[in-house]
């Protein structure tokens, strides 16, 4: 019994011991992980003159971003400041140009309109906007579209997957049967179709309408977009895309039938366009402004909507405890003349979006929405409270 005893309190002071240890090191590497973050935010060196601006869409732009101090991304930015600094860009002597590299774009379809149109714009000052990809699929190719040149390397290692919309549902009733389990969704209206993939074995008629409308409509989009930007024959993309002739192809197709400028390679484009120096759009600094008496608000309602806040630091939620004293502090600005409500939401709960949208409703100034990929059931029921909605 005496040497079990002794075994027992040897193990002991080893768990502690290896516990204490763990606790330590991982104290340590907040520590340096948030010095490090305190002492890079520096002030950055200005912009070198005579410089294109590289725009790596592989980088996450979210909506709105929660940075907290084991982020080590301390330089970035989110999709309005993307959006404004390509903007601002063009009026600048400095900018010669634009470099759009899109290996791995994170764009939503939404975004990647919203980012044409400020691209549109930024041809006005005649710079040039270059695209690169190795590898193509509907979005990325309509963002190259906006490009004054898209250039893919001439290798039959790209790939290239351009195909029509699709929507795959899995159906699960008959798996919850053989597992002896009921499943029940509450819903109004043969519309509300969230859920009907577990009561049910195959699509109900109306969510396959309702799918099928929704993809009819955002594939005309893409190929009107594709067809205006490339000034091609829709009809010959429609052809192409719906026919499977660019699926698990090369770039060699697309240059073939002119949807991309050339075929190749990065180093010896930027040797031929004479491209020397690339600065990072996240690095890229705008000019200052005098802060106007007249100033509009942008406010982010981004996530599900709850009625109590997430206990995980870095989820993006809304709730009526974090956006009305938001709107309260607008209301009471005097500088304040109106409010963006910038709207990404599926939705959530019916109770918390009543709550915020009467606090909407009560705004003494105007309030208009911005939607963005999403505003589902809460997300647009907060959005109809504005003075107005755009999509």
């Amino acid at each position: 019994m005496f040497i079990l005893k002794y075994v027992f309190d040897f193990l002991k002071f080893v768990i502690r011991e290896i516990s204490s240890m763990i606790i330590k090191f991982i104290f340590f590497i907040v520590i340096v992980v948030v010095a490090i973050n305190y002492f890079s935010k520096t002030k950055k060196a200005p912009v070198a003159t005579k410089t294109y601006l590289k725009v790596d869409l592989s980088n996450d732009f979210k909506e709105t971003f929660i940075q907290t101090p084991l982020n080590l991304k301390t330089d970035s930015i989110n999709f309005y400041q993307l959006l404004n600094k390509v903007y601002s860009s063009k009026d600048d002597d400095n900018i010669l140009g634009l470099v759009l590299f899109l290996d791995g774009n994170t764009l939503s379809r939404t975004q990647i309109s919203e980012l044409g149109e400020i691209l549109n714009e930024f041809k006005e000052s005649k710079k040039p906007i270059y695209s690169y990809t190795t590898s193509m699929d509907n979005n990325t190719l309509l963002l190259s579209s906006y490009s004054t040149e898209s250039i893919m390397p001439p290798s039959e290692s790209t790939t290239v997957n351009i195909t029509g919309y699709v929507k795959d549902l899995p159906y699960f009733k008959d798996l919850t049967e053989k597992l002896g389990v009921d499943v029940n969704v509450i819903h109004v209206g043969d519309f509300k179709t969230y859920g009907e993939n577990y009561t049910r074995k195959e699509m109900s008629p109306e969510n396959r309408q309702d799918l099928k409308r929704i993809l009819d409509k955002g594939y005309t989009l893409f190929s009107e977009d594709i067809s205006k930007n490339l000034s091609i024959d829709i009809n010959k993309f429609n052809s192409l895309a719906l026919s499977g002739d660019l699926m698990g192809e090369s770039s060699s197709i697309l240059n073939k039938n002119k949807l991309i400028s050339s075929l190749t390679y990065w180093e010896n484009f930027k040797k031929d366009k004479n491209i020397e120096s690339l600065t990072e759009i996240q690095d890229y600094q705008l000019p200052k402004k005098s802060l106007s008496k007249n100033q509009i608000a942008i406010i982010y309602a981004e996530g599900e909507i709850n009625y109590t806040d997430s206990k995980t630091p870095t989820s993006s939620t809304i709730t009526p405890e974090k956006i009305i004293p938001i709107l309260e502090k607008a209301d009471k600005d005097d500088k304040i003349k109106g409010v963006i409500l910038r709207v990404n939401s599926p939705g959530g709960s019916a109770l918390a979006s009543d709550i915020i949208y009467n606090s909407i409703k009560k705004m003494s100034k105007p309030v208009y929405v911005s939607i963005g990929s999403v505003a589902a059931s809460g997300g647009y029921y907060i959005s109809t409270a504005a003075t107005k909605i755009f999509a």
